[in-house]
């Protein structure tokens, strides 16, 4: 009998092996070492990703907060953790989209070449439902991992700013980058439900898991300190209508209206609303502030309706959802108010706002 013999490369994902080949340089493993004030110490592990030569971004939550310890520090090991650890500092947090970024205080000269630059994906058209997520990191404190996957959704409220996906993550791969088999990136990897209760009964869970998208890192306050980095360094690309993979390949992404394919007539949007009125700025009696949230509309369409849900208040007044003229946009307004100094009780406002849209037609009529 004559034994079949396959080359080593045919048993491997090609775009797999691609991706990790061109990036794994470019991924960090991002180790916490927190001296608590009893001197015991706190030691958490996450991924990141090296963007230009001296910034790592990654999940909020995997860099704990200073103020909690004596002594915080944090040290990046790139592509494997067993090479020598670079420290580094928190540059910035965006703790509304869970992101934050890193500083190297030994920049990394030598980890682009032809890793660079990444370029970004940042609209749902250019990774419709199925198209494949690779996610790369340090999953369980291990050592560099790949696992793939496919994008399952693009979000639902009240997590717009999730992506879905099945690609297998653990603990250790929260913040690292996840890529399409082309290599453009996709976003930042962030965590699954790993248990789900309903009618009274909990179920374990398998393959629910998300990633922030790389458009919302691009609408993230962090990205200015992104920008700021000399174009030549920056090692970022935002891809436009055309993904170019290669000299001789690219994808066209048809972004035209009248091709596209429209969205439900109705659709809800929610929001997450939280605000605390902490301070008590008057000695002997009570104080009120009024605070506001302004909600855009999707695009193609107009809001119609503005519905506040609160889980919780105390001393939360004069609560208003006003839509905009054209339905453009709706203004949550409301007032907190916080006792005196003397007696320190506090307002707060915690719930959803809910948005009834209504799609525009071509013509702006309905």
């Amino acid at each position: 009998m004559t034994a079949l013999s396959l080359p080593v490369s045919a048993l491997a994902d090609a775009a797999a092996v691609r991706v990790a080949g061109k990036y794994d340089a470019r991924v960090a493993h991002v180790e916490t070492i927190g001296t608590l004030f009893n001197d015991k110490q706190d030691i958490g592990a996450g991924s990141g990703l090296l963007i230009g030569e001296t910034l790592v971004i990654t999940n909020n939550h995997v860099v704990p907060d200073a103020n909690n310890y004596k002594k915080l520090d944090i040290f990046i090991r790139l592509k494997s953790r067993l090479n020598n650890p670079i420290s580094a500092t928190v540059l910035a947090r965006d703790t509304q989209r869970g992101l934050a970024l890193l500083q190297l205080g030994t920049p990394v000269s030598d980890a682009g070449g032809k890793r660079c630059p990444v370029p970004i994906v940042v609209k749902p058209s250019q990774a419709p439902t199925g198209t494949t997520a690779l996610v790369l990191g340090f999953p369980l404190n291990q050592d560099l991992s790949l696992s793939s996957g496919l994008v399952s959704n693009h979000g639902s409220p009240p997590k717009e700013m999730r992506w879905q996906t099945d690609t297998v993550m653990n603990p250790g791969n929260s913040g690292g980058p996840v890529f399409e088999d082309h290599g453009f990136l996709l976003g930042i990897a962030v965590g699954g439900v790993v248990q789900w209760t309903f009618g009274g009964e909990t179920r374990n869970v398998n393959g629910v898991n998300f990633f922030i998208p790389a458009s919302e890192v691009v609408a993230s306050p962090l990205y200015q300190h992104i920008n700021d980095i000399a174009e030549d360094k920056r090692c970022w690309r935002v891809a436009q209508e055309e993904l170019v993979v290669d000299a001789n390949t690219s994808i066209a992404v048809d972004t035209s209206s009248s091709k596209a394919p429209l969205g439900p007539a109705k659709l809800d949007r929610s929001f997450t609303v939280s605000e605390t009125k902490d301070d008590h700025p008057v000695a002997l009696a009570s104080h009120s502030r009024n605070y506001q949230s302004r909600f855009a509309a999707e695009p193609g369409y107009k809001i119609v309706a503005c519905t506040p849900k609160p889980e919780s208040a105390n001393h939360a007044n004069d609560i208003t959802c006003n839509i905009e003229s054209g339905g453009g946009a709706a203004v949550f307004a409301y007032r907190l108010e916080s006792g005196p100094a003397v007696d320190r009780w506090r307002g707060w406002w915690a719930g959803y706002v809910t948005l009834r849209q209504e799609r525009i037609a071509a013509d702006g009529l309905q």
